[in-house]
């Protein structure tokens, strides 16, 4: 092609470096997805033996207590099957405390007549 347009030395630098750190960060994102698939629920580290990472929302506090024992949000610990169902009934039920405290749960106004609110200004002069 007689009319071919080339990138300026600076800006083709530019780019091909925007491409190397491109690159780098898939390579870190890849390891990242992969440290975490290994530290999620249901991993079995041992026969009988599971890694879990506590997750609590914000008003589940920082820690899931038990018989002294602190588990806190955001690290991993090994459990047993029981010890695992027992965990992870205690975190679903805190999310599901957080979504009725942020009026996003299921039984919002469950005992009360449903209501059929219609708002006019019709009246008002």
């Amino acid at each position: 092609m007689a009319n071919e347009y080339r990138l300026p030395e600076e800006i083709q630098s530019r780019l091909n470096k925007l491409e190397e750190d491109k690159a780098r960060l898939e390579v870190l994102l890849a390891e990242k997805e992969r440290e975490h698939a290994e530290l999620t629920a249901g991993d079995e580290v041992r026969p009988g033996v599971y890694r879990h990472v506590i997750d609590l929302p914000a008003s589940g506090g920082i820690a899931i207590v038990i018989n002294g024992t602190q588990y806190f949000h955001g690290q991993a610990y090994e459990f047993s099957r029981d010890e695992l169902a027992g965990i992870l009934d205690m975190e679903h039920r805190s999310w599901a405390h957080e979504r009725e405290v942020k009026g996003n749960g299921s039984f919002e106004n469950a005992y009360r007549p449903k209501m059929n609110t219609v708002l006019s200004m019709r009246g008002t002069r």
